[in-house]
């Protein structure tokens, strides 16, 4: 199986659960902690030996691809105080990938965004990121998919099994044991709990072969002017095997304050300092 070297991060969303702030700061840069939701992604695919990642973005965003770039005024700043230990810390931060740019020019959604990189791709298969889902686990979710795409050969989506309250807002799967894994045989999105086939949930992490292109350029918008991604997944999965992956590990929905605060409770919680800060509060 040929190897993944190339990863999509598509975040060109308006951030509007976070206004204000995301109107001067976009939201891949809000922190947890001191590390913004951004590098978590790009870490996880480069832990991979993924060297090749594209960030789709807004034409608004410059900042995001500027922030794994070694060369700017800051890094000046510190070569001239001698800060070695922070200009090492910001020189692996530029060193984890090289970054391509792309620009989705309308936030029109993630099926468009991820058709922005086809040619990036260059037919072939390709790992797709959403950072927002943040999952705290020793072995990444994005490791967890890879180990099937190489055992098998397909697509490989992750997945994660959700309260009933939330399948209104989610892609919902069906699936059937195959082999030493598991088939989706259906998708919708966001359906009513009538018409749910399941209870578990499509996570933001994906691994397609190319043969996804030839699905997404079939798509049309839907009637709220948003492009899915499940669309073209159920186009696939008639004309190949698409494999669903229950991921372990905690979940933290960064596109929420809600899930924020949990994915920095969290975070702290693993430092023995910010430890003390937490359980003094709480």
């Amino acid at each position: 199986m040929k190897k993944i070297n190339k990863a999509i991060i598509p975040v060109a969303g308006l951030g509007t659960r976070f206004l204000p702030i995301t109107k001067s700061v976009p939201k891949p840069l809000l922190p947890v902690i001191n590390k913004p939701i951004i590098e978590y992604a790009v870490r996880e695919a480069s832990e991979l030996g993924i060297n090749e990642i594209a960030l789709v973005i807004s034409p608004r965003m410059a900042e995001v691809p500027e922030y794994f770039n070694f060369q700017h005024e800051y890094i000046s700043e510190l070569k001239k105080r001698d800060n070695v230990d922070n200009l090492n810390l910001l020189k692996s931060i530029s060193n984890l990938a090289k970054i391509t740019t792309l620009i989705q020019n309308d936030p029109i959604g993630p099926g468009d965004a991820i058709l922005k990189a086809k040619d990036f791709c260059n037919n072939e298969s390709f790992l797709v990121i959403f950072p927002d889902d943040l999952i705290f686990n020793n072995v990444s979710a994005s490791s967890q998919i890879l180990s099937d795409y190489y055992n098998f050969g397909h697509s490989v989506i992750a997945l994660t099994k959700i309260e009933t309250s939330q399948i209104p807002f989610k892609g919902i799967v069906e699936m059937v044991e195959y082999k030493k894994s598991h088939k989706i045989i259906n998708v919708i999105e966001k359906p009513s709990l009538e018409e749910a086939p399941s209870d578990i949930s499509i996570l933001g992490r994906y691994i397609f072969t190319s043969e996804i292109f030839n699905f997404l350029e079939k798509c049309e918008n839907e009637v709220n002017g948003e492009f899915q991604i499940t669309d073209a997944i159920q186009m696939l999965i008639k004309n190949s095997v698409v494999l669903g992956n229950l991921i372990d590990g905690y979940h933290a929905d960064t596109g929420t304050p809600e899930g924020m605060l949990r994915a920095i409770i969290k975070t702290a919680k693993s430092d023995p300092q910010l430890k003390k800060v937490i359980d003094e509060l709480i």
